[in-house]
């Protein structure tokens, strides 16, 4: 659909460059089309803003699967023309382990225009002119790779279910397909997906409609591991979401790594290299050389803080969800090829409500850097010193806190009237970035009030003060800048000069005898200029995190879902627990990491997993030989 309900047509005589409009509020397959004359354009002819017409008929209307034949099935009418559709369809299936299962239905006005065909049929002894409906399998070459034929005999729904088998073998797995159903007139011969769409484009075209599902056809081994272990073991508790399609999407990774590969499959390492150790008095399911870090840690922990260990240190972390620490078949987080060492029971996680992660180049990292000036995806670990690094980000943490965990509810309403303020088309309303005008017109009507005209001004300079006013009434303007977008010393202490100055020239009375005929404003403008220009600032760099936040309204509303940051802060963790972890070096904490924060993190590096893996697997070579 083009531009105020301009619909583009393809006309048959040249498809590509020559199309024909007709200014529309709706409209379908069957309907008339009302000639609008020829334009030149340069559309594909498979573009969603295209229709076709012939006989000044709508064969095909914007948008998937709704196409008509032109002979002997012409749409007619301005009603529902007759449709198939695929209702559901599996996203993925495996090989005579779990089947694809696609319901799809035939509309009423399709199934009477097949009966009305078939009539002609026979009247007019037209023979090899039947309608058939096809179902379809085609890989991502395009190749169709199966077809099974089915007569349309009545409306309604349908269900159809295919095991993978084509012949006596299953098609190849690991591969994306496509379900198509097509219903065609006569005999029609399909190779490739390509041969359909050459039908469409023709005008002796078969098709009458075609809609289309895409799916997966996985490994059936995978699915018989994933089967199989499902037993008392439970492994698919420990794949990220308990997912199918995740352990699919992993498996190749898991399987690079040399142990794995020598166990037989990701379930069946972890199970080989699995352990449950008792940390801060929780019993977590990790990796057995993860374990005798976490035995050393707690060993350490209690003997160097006898006095507060129980309350401080283990009462703090073995209460609900605390302790993470459970073996999780996943990613390491925005990684594409990278298992986590999570994956292998080889970290663990503390207190994740008061150790959130935070990336860089996002709205937590943009918001921090504003209100503390500490910036997550900078370095921080300098010569070593994990001590030194922790200090400047609890410093951070700190601060963040005690500026909005008792006040990170409102700033969505903050935000929201500062975007509400700027937006008012009032034009007696004093905008921030207008109060320089405003100071500019008080100076002016101030002196035409100490000329003859005196008394006709008054009420225009009363007007304009109490319009300034409304900046330091009632929690206002002023004070949303204060807890959202000023944030420097500078900026601070100029909205301060500003909000006094406003007090202390809240009447027409107070103005006059402040005014003398040489003062150049009446407030503050070099206060103004630093108000604005931090607002602006502000602005500019909020928009390189995402366009949309040039609206601070939206700013305010995506800042409040971070309620959990806003209210615990990034770096709640205890630094005996961070310096006890890091005595091994082997151990990478989270908080230290140089492009974010996750203070809540404790496991092996990832060179440090990949030899232990491999280290295992030559030890047990070994032992077998």
């Amino acid at each position: 659909m083009g531009k105020n309900g301009t619909l583009i047509a393809i006309s048959r005589d040249n498809v590509r460059a020559r199309a024909r409009l007709n200014v529309i509020k709706e409209k379908t397959v069957g309907d008339n089309w009302e000639d609008r004359g020829i334009v030149d354009v340069d559309l594909p002819q498979e573009d969603g803003n295209v229709a076709r017409v012939f006989d000044k008929k709508i064969i095909m209307a914007p948008g998937p699967g709704n196409f008509a034949e032109e002979k002997g099935f012409k749409a007619s009418g301005s009603d529902n023309s007759g449709k198939i559709k695929i209702i559901s369809a599996s996203t993925e299936m495996v090989p005579r382990f779990s089947d694809l299962k696609v319901v799809y239905s035939i509309d009423k006005k399709l199934m009477e225009k097949i009966e009305d065909h078939k009539k002609k049929n026979v009247e007019s002894k037209i023979a090899n002119n039947d309608v058939e409906l096809k179902i379809v399998i085609a890989n991502d070459d395009s190749d169709i790779v199966y077809i099974e034929p089915k007569k349309p005999t009545a409306a309604g729904s349908y269900t159809w279910t295919w095991n993978g088998v084509r012949g006596k073998s299953a098609i190849p797995a690991d591969k994306s397909y496509k379900v198509i159903l097509v219903l065609t007139v006569g005999k029609v011969t399909l190779e490739k997906t390509g041969d359909i769409e050459s039908l469409i484009k023709k005008d002796e075209t078969k098709i009458v409609h075609k809609v289309e599902s895409e799916f997966k056809i996985d490994d059936p081994k995978l699915r018989e591991e994933w089967d199989k272990y499902n037993d008392k073991r439970k492994m698919q508790l420990f794949v990220d979401g308990g997912l199918y399609s995740t352990y699919v999407d992993l498996y190749g990774l898991y399987m690079e790594y040399a142990g794995v590969k020598e166990a037989g499959n990701p379930f069946e390492y972890i199970i080989q290299n699995r352990t449950t150790v008792n940390f801060l008095g929780k019993d977590v399911v990790v990796h057995e050389e993860f374990a005798k870090v976490l035995r050393k840690v707690n060993k350490k922990l209690e003997d160097e803080n006898k006095t507060d260990y129980e309350e401080k240190i283990k009462g703090k972390y073995n209460v609900g969800d605390k302790i993470q620490g459970s073996v999780n078949m996943r990613l390491v987080r925005g990684s594409s090829d990278t298992i986590s060492a999570h994956g292998f029971g080889m970290a663990i996680d503390l207190d994740p409500d008061k150790n959130s992660q935070i990336k860089d180049k996002s709205l937590l990292q943009f918001f921090i850097k504003r209100a503390t000036k500490f910036d997550v995806g900078e370095k921080k670990l300098e010569n070593n010193d994990i001590e030194k690094a922790y200090n400047k980000i609890r410093k951070a943490h700190d601060e963040f806190v005690s500026l909005y965990s008792t006040t990170y509810e409102g700033l969505k309403d903050k935000y929201l009237k500062i975007h509400n303020h700027h937006r008012d088309t009032n034009e007696k309303t004093v905008k921030l970035n207008g109060l320089k005008e405003a100071d500019n017109d008080l100076l002016q009507l101030l002196k035409k009030y100490a000329s003859s005209d005196a008394d006709s001004k008054i009420d225009d300079i009363k007007s304009i003060i109490e319009e300034v006013n409304k900046l330091s009434k009632d929690k206002g303007i002023l004070d949303c800048y204060i807890g959202t977008v000023v944030f420097t010393e500078k900026s601070k202490e100029a909205v301060d000069r500003l909000k006094e100055r406003i007090k202390s020239l809240n009447s027409f009375e107070k103005v006059v005898q402040f005014w003398e005929p040489d003062v150049t404003n009446l407030y503050y403008s070099s206060d103004i200029d630093v108000v604005i220009k931090e607002i602006d600032d502000f602005i500019s760099k909020a928009k390189l995190i995402n366009r949309k936040y040039e609206n601070l309204n939206t700013f305010g509303e995506d800042l409040s879902k971070q309620s959990k940051v806003l209210k615990n802060g990034f770096c709640d963790i205890d630094l005996r627990i961070v310096k006890a972890f890091t005595s091994d070096d082997r151990i990478e904490w989270g908080g230290a990491y140089n492009t974010q924060i996750d203070a809540m993190h404790f496991g092996f590096k990832t060179k440090v997993v990949k030899g232990i893996i491999n280290k295992l697997r030559q030890k047990n070579h070994e032992e077998n030989n």
